[in-house]
């Protein structure tokens, strides 16, 4: 059976890595990899590190982030790869344009789709935009929706998506992420308690000198140091901001803006808690008993909410500050007991498994 994967974002790259491994041990698989190319310096990075190489490399960066022009640019190249190299599967991962644009290319050209990710939800069309449009209609065109939770499930019946459709598998995340504690020794280095903030959303852009006055009020009435990642998206946005030279300038902030996700995962393993609106950190968080703060109005991971391993918090007013200055005074913040809820690690052993069923029925 002819595979093509599609990646598109440096998340995606991370979260199917585990998936292409399980597939490429299966003999009657021909497994292709298709690089969309939206971010062409982050993902390369991580590409390097977990060694992937895509069969078809596109370049479909637009240099305002124009989503009408990327859809264009996509489906046109998408197109292109599946009619030339005629997959019997196009997998899909997630919520962006890029995976919109392939499962709706493959849509037309009646090829299968398989979604990994699916039933993620809001309900709320705006937030995360345009997330939460693309995984809606993904699901609604996908053979195959691969659901990380139960929740994710009961999302997709609640939208009248069959059930013989829909497999709960556990996020391929958390396998990612067993497979590099188990390849690199994470080692507590530094005594010296830090919270990690990373702020990338494009909902968030005009948000971020909200956060960063919040960041520096809690610095300046705290003892505490804080390390702030940003996508280098949200720093060419607000390149004229007075707090962000402030927030340069500080010794008790450290910024980053294009480190490899081994380096992120670096600075969870270390932080006391972590506050972030990613939708990754959400799922990653759990595997090292960190609590997290979701920089959101909404969470389509309502998992941790339930478990109170992570909180809702808004931009609104002081917010910020008081939930970090609370919450850096607390500790054991992540009960031992509790594990990852979003997957043990099996993920991508399951949605092999499956894969090599429903195709063993498709060529009987």
């Amino acid at each position: 059976m002819k595979i093509v994967i599609f990646i598109g974002t440096r998340p995606e790259a991370i979260k199917l890595y585990p998936l292409i491994i399980e597939l490429k041990k299966e003999k009657s698989f021909n497994v292709k990899i298709c690089f969309t190319g939206q971010h062409d310096f982050l993902l390369q990075k991580v590409l390097n590190e977990i060694k992937i190489r895509p069969n078809f490399k596109l370049i479909c960066k637009t240099k305002d982030a124009n989503l009408n022009m990327l859809t264009s640019k996509l489906y046109k190249k998408i197109d292109k790869v599946i009619k030339n190299y005629k997959p019997d599967l196009c997998i899909v991962q997630g919520d962006t344009t890029s995976s919109l644009v392939a499962a709706i290319a493959s849509f037309h050209n009646k090829i299968k789709i398989a979604h990994i990710e699916a039933g993620l939800r809001t309900h709320n069309n705006q937030e995360p935009f345009p997330e939460e449009f693309n995984r809606k209609t993904i699901s609604l065109i996908s053979d195959l929706n691969f659901a990380p939770t139960n929740n994710a499930k009961k999302n997709l019946l609640d939208e009248k998506i069959s059930k013989d459709k829909i497999y709960v598998t556990g996020n391929t995340v958390v396998d990612a992420v067993n497979i590099l504690k188990k390849k690199f020794l994470f080692k507590k280095k530094d005594k010296k308690k830090f919270i990690l903030v990373t702020c990338h959303r494009r909902e968030n852009y005009k948000n971020f000198d909200t956060l960063l006055k919040n960041l520096l009020l809690v610095v300046k009435k705290n003892d505490l140091r804080i390390v702030l990642v940003t996508h280098p998206g949200i720093l060419k946005y607000k390149k004229n901001s007075k707090n962000l030279e402030k927030i340069k300038t500080n010794k008790k902030i450290k910024v980053y803006s294009k480190l490899s996700h081994l380096e992120t995962l670096q600075l969870i393993y270390h932080s006391h808690f972590i506050v972030s609106d990613s939708g990754g950190i959400q799922e990653e968080a759990p595997s090292f008993k960190k609590f997290i703060l979701i920089l959101r109005n909404y969470t389509e991971r309502i998992e941790g909410i339930n478990l109170k391993i992570s909180k809702l918090i808004s931009f609104n007013n002081l917010n910020i500050f008081k939930n970090i200055t609370y919450f850096s005074e607390k500790k054991n913040l992540f009960p031992k007991n509790i594990p990852n809820p979003y997957g043990d690690g099996k993920a991508a052993k399951r949605i092999a498994k499956i894969l090599i069923k429903w195709s063993q029925r498709k060529t009987s």
